[in-house]
């Protein structure tokens, strides 16, 4: 629910929004906005909440990989508009 409120309910990969996660849970999860294997680590600033259907389009790319695919800045992918 941290999650969710922090991103006002919106997924950052998609800007759709999210059902409230004490609604439903089963579409979404939690994501590593850099990836473990790529240094990224587990807590909050490398966090983010996403539909599920996102979170697997997105796959495990970097942040930079996620910028020249989306044509957002690395800031604007950790939520920083």
């Amino acid at each position: 629910q941290d999650l969710w409120a922090k991103q006002s309910g919106v997924c950052p990969l998609c800007e759709q929004e999210m059902d409230a996660p004490f609604k439903n849970t089963s579409g979404l999860n939690i994501d590593h906005k850099d990836p473990n294997r790529e240094n990224g680590f587990n807590n909050d600033d490398n966090l983010q909440l996403t539909h599920g259907s996102c979170n697997r389009t997105k796959s495990s790319s970097s942040m930079m990989q996620q910028s020249k695919r989306t044509g957002k800045t690395t800031m604007q992918l950790l939520g920083d508009k």
